[in-house]
């Protein structure tokens, strides 16, 4: 058996680009299923993520608590007197 396969530049170059192509096609297709498995779907299944979207922001806030603690801060810092500052923008 004698073979002769003639091997032009014009073939080559475009089972390169086919093969190239396919592999780009096969590695897109794996990172889709990856973030779809890995990072969507654990974003959908957390409950807690869910649950922080419904959540306003100050629900679980001790307003008396915290007005104490915003009094104790404003009665340690020192009061100055801003009106004796010279304005240089003036």
């Amino acid at each position: 058996m004698n073979l002769k396969v003639k091997l032009n530049p014009k073939k080559i170059f475009s089972a390169i680009y086919l093969a190239i192509f396919l592999f780009n096609l096969v590695a897109l297709i794996l990172l889709f299923n990856f973030a779809k498995k890995y990072v969507y779907g654990s974003i959908v299944v957390d409950p807690n993520f869910l649950q922080s979207q419904t959540a306003k922001p100050g629900n679980d806030l001790d307003l008396n608590k915290f007005n104490s603690m915003v009094q104790s801060i404003e009665a340690k810092q020192q009061k100055k007197d801003m009106d004796n500052i010279k304005n240089v923008f003036d």
